[in-house]
């Protein structure tokens, strides 16, 4: 953090560097229990629901509600799979989608637009796929342009969007117009943490 904006300097900044110190694990500390998680074995994750506890690995199935643990989880599986328009036992990576969108203020930061740009650099957005990006911020946009990422995303098929409300509250241009809509209801892929029913066309 150090030397970056709105960070205190001098003696006021190694006075917070002394206190963030003293919150580290004591040496020899013991633990209740201890998990070891091997990453590289985690595949990529996405929610075909309406919360963010609606997740599955792409080589997973839509799940059906009978597989609820209660009641009220197969209630709410039926609810999004009613809202979404998804069949139970669809394979996740099957499912075609017509819009991506990677923004909000939250999951748009600088380090988040330059992992995008190394995978999509030297590819290019899908036939019949609207993809857009709203950087974080004002900053975060001048600060892509200046390294160059807004280039990456728009020879790749991208819209290169102004940061502000976006795609997750269906704001601005950057919405689901129905003249858009090929299939009878509209998929979007979205790097964003807010799963909320809603209507998705304007």
């Amino acid at each position: 953090m150090r030397g970056r904006s709105k960070v205190p300097t001098g003696k006021a900044f190694e006075e917070r560097v002394s206190y963030w110190s003293s919150l580290a694990t004591d040496v020899g500390a013991s633990y209740d229990r201890s998990l070891t998680i091997d990453a590289s074995t985690i595949e990529p994750m996405v929610t075909w629901g309406t919360n963010p506890g609606q997740g599955l690995s792409i080589s997973q199935t839509v799940p059906d509600p009978k597989d609820g643990r209660s009641e009220s989880e197969s209630r709410a599986i039926s609810q999004a799979l009613e809202y979404m328009q998804l069949t139970p036992g669809t394979p996740i990576h099957s499912i075609e989608i017509q819009h991506v969108f990677i923004g909000s203020c939250t999951n748009s930061r600088l380090s988040d637009l330059r992992d995008a740009a190394a995978i999509i650099n030297g590819r290019k957005v899908a036939k019949g796929v609207r993809a857009l990006v709203v950087p974080g911020s004002e900053r975060v946009k001048k600060r892509a342009e200046e390294e160059g990422l807004d280039k990456v995303f728009i020879e790749a098929g991208f819209e290169w969007r102004s940061s502000g409300c976006s795609m997750c509250l269906s704001m601005n241009p950057d919405i689901v117009q129905k003249e858009n809509v090929v299939l009878p209801h509209p998929i979007v892929i979205s790097k964003v943490d807010k799963e909320k029913e809603r209507e998705p066309i304007l």
